[in-house]
């Protein structure tokens, strides 16, 4: 695509790609796209939301009228104003856990998915390598798979016999000199109302996008809110159910992995310096070779949701957890202090739930065939 390129080339944030985001959202081709993705979802001809749009005909006529009012509003972008926002609860198996939807008119989702056709893209240039929520080819199985990967130990007692049986001639025991620690660390944290808190300040003053389209994007988070007859103005945070809305909110924790990675760099550059001896099997030949010692960080989030996994409990608790709540108080958000912990998987009784799977410690293989249990 011509704007990734440009990005790539200049910087996101250089005038002329600003320039070519607005020249790409007056195109007919991205305005007819913006209108067909959003008459081509199953909850456009729903009745109680907008006008009737059950036939051929009458959606054929609407995707015309999008088309000419997504122009007239690029164009003329001080004449919109988006209507306001009609919550509906989406029933879910935990009743208390119901959060309602903003739902808006076809016209301002049309608006919202011409905007974010410009600049998911770019949020997506700039996203951290372990986000798998909202992106393309990514979903929440990849994300449990990357936790397990992280999780997952070698076990060097079978390591050791599968090379002492290969080499039974060999009677150094070297590999019984090493010792190697396979405990991991977990911090799993939640934000408190990460959808309400957004501060909006941040977000506009933020946002990559020419002034014209940050307007639109202010106007869509300030929207009213119209519930049971009641009018209200939110102060912070992106409506649930927006078009835009998770473009908006993957964008407002990306960069979060590099301030992790950032956080432990005074110690990991300290340890990279330093050297063990591991014994190493070369050529048919077990020897002891110096090798840098690293200290292991990683971090896998689904949009707010993530779990932070070292070697070190003192590494959470003294560099990562501190510049997490940094991060977040930039943008309006806090940990819960309830809901976040940090363990290990090696103490007794304790186990990760993370997007709906279990993670527990075994040494055994799991015969567990359950797609809502994971054992490592």
């Amino acid at each position: 695509m011509e704007l990734l390129r440009l990005a790539e080339k200049v910087g996101i944030h250089d005038k002329k790609v600003f320039d070519l985001q607005l020249v790409l959202a007056r195109s007919f081709a991205f305005r007819a796209h913006a209108s067909w993705l959003i008459l081509s979802q199953t909850g456009s001809s729903s009745p109680e939301l907008d006008t009737d749009i059950h036939n051929k005909e009458k959606k054929a006529e609407m995707f015309k009228t999008l088309i000419e009012y997504l122009r007239d509003m690029i164009y003329h972008p001080k004449r919109y104003k988006p209507t306001a926002l009609k919550l509906v609860f989406k029933p879910k198996a935990v009743k208390t856990d119901n959060k309602p939807l903003g739902i808006s008119t076809i016209r301002d989702r049309a608006l919202q998915s011409l905007v974010n056709l410009v600049l998911y893209p770019l949020v997506e240039l700039t996203s951290d390598p372990n986000n798998y929520g909202f992106r393309v080819h990514r979903d929440c199985k990849l994300a449990i798979g990357a936790v397990k990967s992280n999780l997952r130990s070698i076990n060097f007692k079978k390591a050791r016999n599968s090379i002492n049986l290969r080499y039974s001639n060999y009677k150094g025991g070297q590999f019984n000199q090493v010792n190697y620690s396979l405990n991991k660390w977990i911090l799993d944290a939640d934000i408190i109302g990460f959808y309400d808190n957004i501060y909006h300040e941040w977000l506009c003053n933020n946002l990559f996008l020419h002034p014209t389209l940050i307007a639109m994007v202010k106007q869509w988070i300030k929207a009213g809110i119209l519930d049971a007859g009641i009018y209200s103005d939110p102060i912070n945070g992106t409506p649930q159910g927006g078009i835009i809305s998770p473009t908006l909110r993957n964008f407002t924790l990306n960069g979060i992995e590099e301030r992790v990675l950032k956080s432990i760099y005074p110690i990991n550059n300290g340890y990279s310096r330093k050297q063990i001896k591991v014994t190493s099997l070369i050529e048919g030949h077990i020897t002891a070779q110096p090798m840098p010692l690293k200290l292991g960080v990683s971090i896998v989030r689904y949009v707010d949701d993530f779990v932070v996994i070292a070697k070190s409990k003192n590494i959470l608790n003294k560099y990562v957890t501190p510049a997490i709540s940094d991060f977040l108080k930039e943008r309006g958000l806090c940990f819960s202090s309830h809901k976040t912990k940090t363990f290990s998987l090696a103490h007794k009784n304790t186990q990760l739930d993370f997007l709906g799977y279990t993670f527990k410690f075994s040494n055994k293989r799991s015969s567990n065939k359950t797609s809502k249990r994971t054992m490592v």
